[in-house]
């Protein structure tokens, strides 16, 4: 994970104060476009867009993502954020209200950063990350935590794999998988097998 000193944090934030984040969090049927725009200060784009993005994202964690390159196993990265919940805020009422009105679990979500004077804020060249609204809400009368997962599911593909059961391969590679070559490659004579 990518993290900064302190000063430079602070640094980022006194000097770079027109960049920012805008998070759509799309609900209903898959391929509807219909969404709800937060960010953490409220945002109109109505002159380019036409949407609203309402200042309730108190904290837009971190992704996070793990491999493990001897086990060949891989946890999918996902992004923890944290929405203010507080009443009358979001349709007359409180975001978790939306939460048990609007089908948002198992729905798209997309990432993007933004600066002020550049219209629209929510085009693909502005585009962070996307991928899918976990299903499990965390919320309290006070915050709604949600975790947002990757779309790497969607393209992982499983590798073939034999496992070694030799009695005379090392005890630590049993039911390991074998090695193997995957993907593009070619002989060269002069430089070996690549």
């Amino acid at each position: 994970m990518l993290s900064f000193t302190s000063s430079l944090t602070r640094g980022l934030h006194a000097k770079n104060t027109n960049a920012f984040w805008v998070i759509k969090l799309y609900y209903n049927a898959g391929g509807s476009n219909d969404f709800y725009g937060l960010s953490d200060a409220n945002r109109n784009a109505q002159e380019n867009s036409g949407h609203f993005y309402y200042g309730l994202v108190t904290d837009f964690g971190s992704i996070s993502q793990s491999i493990d390159f001897f086990d060949f196993t891989s946890n999918i990265s996902s992004m923890t954020i944290k929405i203010a919940n507080v009443p009358n805020s979001i349709n007359g009422g409180r975001f978790s209200d939306l939460l048990s009105t609007l089908n948002f679990g198992n729905r798209k979500w997309e990432l993007f950063q933004c600066k002020q004077e550049v219209r629209p804020w929510d085009n693909d060249n502005n585009l962070l990350a996307e991928g899918i609204i976990a299903g499990d809400f965390t919320y309290n009368r006070n915050e709604v935590i949600l975790q947002l997962l990757d779309k790497s599911g969607t393209i992982h593909k499983d590798l073939p794999t034999n496992v070694v059961t030799s009695s005379d391969a090392p005890k630590e590679n049993l039911n390991k998988p074998i090695p193997m070559q995957y993907g593009d490659f070619h002989d060269n004579p002069n430089i070996g097998t690549i």
